[in-house]
């Protein structure tokens, strides 16, 4: 049997420039005119971090002390990424590099609604979708996680996983205006659970034609993270609501629903109830809105646990 320590993260890894305007986008963007859009923000403020779904869920579950190996592709350029992965103790025996391209990125600009508006380019991420690259020894692993990445690479890793009798969660994302109904529909069936934000939830029954209910016979957990209203975990039995983590540094929230995601998986490959998954979840993304970037928060279990304590009560994995 796997320790439920040991997942396997399937998605981008991507170089991010984070950029701050200090005012709101609705109020530069006339909706009359938008069939001629030409709108330019200038930025106060400008990071450049390591980004990219599956290296931000990552990072997160290696700062809760888990073993996550990543699985995804990158260019020429991530030599200096390797690095840091590597020195916080993330399998890199999945990633595979194309030489002749670059690893993707993204152009992120926040106003001060935290509203964020993103240019990405795929680079090597694309090269995902092409044959090669099978899932590696799916028996180690008590989970995997489907995060944003090429469209078609998506739909294979999670047939892989159904092949192989590996649980996964669906994570679409940013993926989700490259996938069709029908692609969706296949990608969902079987998996553990379906991660999504509000918004990613209407725009997946729009593209399937599904409800919330007709979902759940696909997936046995729906959780749909709300932003500042935290999020709500549905099964067949139950939905619960929970609010965010308090906190006074709200910097950033570049990041928030990957490292939630960490938080959630290890409530999940746990056997916790929603209550505690979704507070586990809330717990781990508030830590990455308290600094700037996606991997630029650190803590120890010791310290995570303290904090958990306080803002939800006893530790559930005691």
């Amino acid at each position: 049997m796997p320790r439920p320590e040991q997942m396997l993260v399937c998605g981008s890894i991507a170089y991010d420039t984070i950029l701050d305007f200090p005012g709101r986008f609705a109020e530069h963007i006339l909706p009359d005119k938008l069939h001629i859009l030409n709108v330019s923000f200038t930025a106060d403020t400008m990071h450049r971090n390591f980004g990219g779904t599956g290296g931000n869920i990552a990072y997160n579950l290696a700062l809760l002390g888990l073993k996550p190996t990543l699985l995804a592709t990158v260019g020429n350029d991530f030599e200096v990424y390797r690095h840091w992965l590597e020195q916080n103790d993330i399998d890199l025996a999945g990633v595979h590099e194309f030489p002749d391209a670059f690893t993707a990125s993204a152009t992120i600009i926040t106003d001060q609604d935290d509203n964020q508006i993103t240019a990405f380019h795929g680079g090597a991420m694309l090269l995902n979708d092409v044959p090669g690259g099978e899932l590696i020894d799916p028996a180690r692993f008590a989970v995997a996680i489907i995060s944003p990445d090429g469209a078609g690479g998506m739909q294979r890793r999670a047939r892989e996983c159904r092949e192989a009798g590996l649980p996964f969660v669906i994570d679409p994302g940013q993926s989700l205006p490259a996938q069709g109904g029908g692609e969706l529909r296949e990608m969902i069936r079987g998996a553990r659970a379906l991660i999504v934000n509000d918004y990613e939830l209407q725009l997946i029954c729009d593209k399937t034609g599904l409800s919330e209910d007709d979902l759940l016979g696909l997936t046995p957990l729906i959780a749909v993270t709300l932003g500042r209203e935290g999020a709500r975990l549905r099964s067949h039995q139950e939905e619960v609501a929970v609010g965010i983590a308090p906190t006074d540094r709200l910097v950033d929230p570049t990041g928030a629903g990957d490292a939630y995601r960490a938080g959630f998986l290890l409530g999940l490959v746990n056997g916790l109830d929603l209550l505690s998954i979704g507070q586990l979840g809330a717990a781990t993304s508030v830590w990455a809105i308290e600094e700037y970037g996606t991997q630029n928060h650190t803590y120890g279990r010791s310290e995570f646990i303290e904090r958990y304590e306080r803002d939800f009560g006893p530790w559930p994995l005691a």
